[in-house]
């Protein structure tokens, strides 16, 4: 679970958010990463994928590209 902000530009749909760091809060997040079947089932199916697009090799590169600008 990442605060909303935090995170969710990087993993869109594939987690789960709370909004504050407030336990009362956490505890909601966990109890849905536990319990809603379809986005974990997404998650599942899809995340391999979605993640492809992240490599340390790539960052690397658009690194190295932005310290030669």
């Amino acid at each position: 679970m990442f605060p909303t902000e935090l995170g969710h530009e990087l993993f869109g749909e594939y987690a789960f958010y709370t909004p504050h760091a407030y336990p009362e809060d956490i505890a909601e997040s966990i109890r849905q990463a536990l319990t809603q079947t379809e986005k974990i089932a997404k998650i599942k199916t899809d995340g391999p994928e979605f993640v492809k697009k992240y490599s340390w090799q790539k960052f690397t590169d658009n690194f190295l590209k932005i310290l030669a600008k």
